[in-house]
């Protein structure tokens, strides 16, 4: 059955402010998975509506309106249109006509027939003995019992140095899962966790993730359902996420020195999948790496797939990708850092205020920095050539 289909979607009078590239992904996220915009839309060269190409679920009822808080706290309702949507029906699970006009509704019953038989009319039987056949058909032979466990099957091609890191309600000892892929170079320590609903119970996972980060020293990934999200940028619709599980949850990564891996795919990774105004959307499913991950596989990306028949998407971490060569690391040189304008350039980056957690602040600032140096570098790179060249025609003169 064919359940995702590429669909234009209209969004009329968008306020300005919304058509940046983040806002616009995150309310063609409520919609389905964003695939492209049209150049008129990227251009801003027609601001009266906005138009989107956006892989949605049929199967699901079509949204027709969304509510967005705006920065003052108030409302706007935005409505969405569909130039073109395929009709399906709930009922049958077919394209091609909507609910109320399903065969297998209109197609009345028949009647069911009354058989009347007519009394004293019942013959008596003899009994008789009729000896029992042989079955001529030999009984499936039973199958032995298999003695290992499916995860032994199931994990045969993976080096295991310790158990899976599973958080309970009654935690364990902190155990890590030791990966190694035998196709590549690619080796590291990972954990799965879940995380409870109460921000009260989801503090024994903070605790858990912060003692294993203080005996891990190698390159460690944390996967999972933590049921938390990092800001209220991470979150559409839905009761309000009170200060308190923000900190507890931006405390814990940056104790344990760890951040989001780069993602693609769906910006929202949990969906009530409810109809309209009840729709919910958040980011409560996470890649987590340590410093250690982001030295050796920086580039490597935390997939968020379709949701499929769950309210969650999966993650995929793809190992293919690790025998790319590895990005040529950023030097700083000391020529850069005596220029006379990189002090102040690097006091204006270190000032600003990135939201967000503390360790996404500190990587953002130093991004930028590197960027700004890049640019220095390369005004001195062109001095030395002038330089170069200057010498060059006076030894010609």
């Amino acid at each position: 059955m064919l359940r995702f289909m590429p669909l234009w979607v209209v969004l009329p009078g968008l306020p300005i402010y919304y058509w940046a590239e983040d806002n616009l992904n995150r309310i063609e996220s409520y919609i389905g998975k964003p695939i492209s915009t049209d150049r008129l839309t990227t251009e801003v060269e027609r601001i009266s509506y906005t138009r989107i190409l956006i892989e949605v679920d049929i199967t699901q009822e079509l949204p027709e309106e969304m509510y967005i808080e705006k920065n003052d706290g108030t409302i706007h309702t935005q409505a969405i249109e569909f130039e073109w949507a395929p009709e399906f029906c709930q009922d049958c699970m077919h394209m091609g006509h909507i609910t109320g006009k399903c065969k297998k509704l209109t197609k009345e019953e028949e009647p069911p027939k009354v058989v009347t038989r007519p009394k004293d009319r019942r013959r008596k039987i003899n009994p008789k003995w009729i000896p029992k056949a042989m079955n001529k058909y030999q009984a499936y032979q039973k199958r032995p019992k298999s003695t290992g466990s499916v995860m032994q099957h199931l994990t045969s091609q993976i080096k295991k140095k310790f158990q899976p890191s599973v958080h309970t309600d009654k935690p364990k000892a902190p155990d890590l899962t030791g990966v190694q892929d035998k196709n590549t170079t690619f080796t590291c320590w990972m954990t799965f966790v879940y995380g409870f609903n109460t921000p009260a119970a989801r503090r024994t996972l903070w605790d858990h993730l912060r003692h294993i980060g203080a005996n891990c020293q190698n390159l460690w990934v944390v996967l999972g359902d933590f049921n938390a999200i990092l800001s209220h940028d991470y979150m559409i619709n839905g009761e309000p996420i009170t200060p308190q599980e923000l900190v507890d949850f931006q405390e814990c990564i940056d104790d344990v020195g760890m951040g989001p891996l780069p993602s693609k795919g769906h910006r929202y990774t949990w969906c009530n999948k409810r109809a309209h105004q009840a729709r919910i959307y958040s980011r409560i499913d996470w890649a987590l790496g340590n410093h250690l991950w982001f030295i050796h596989y920086n580039y490597v990306e935390a997939e968020y797939k379709d949701f499929g028949c769950s309210d969650h998407t999966p993650i995929i971490l793809s190992t293919d990708f690790l025998v790319m060569q590895v990005r040529r690391p950023f030097r700083l040189l000391n020529v850069v850092m005596q220029h006379e304008d990189f002090k102040a350039l690097t006091r204006a980056i270190w000032q600003q205020k990135v939201p967000c957690y503390k360790m996404y602040s500190v990587w953002r600032k130093l991004y930028n920095i590197a960027g700004q140096a890049k640019g220095l570098q390369k005004e001195i790179s062109v001095v030395d050539k002038r330089v170069d060249e200057y010498k060059t025609r006076l030894n010609q003169v």
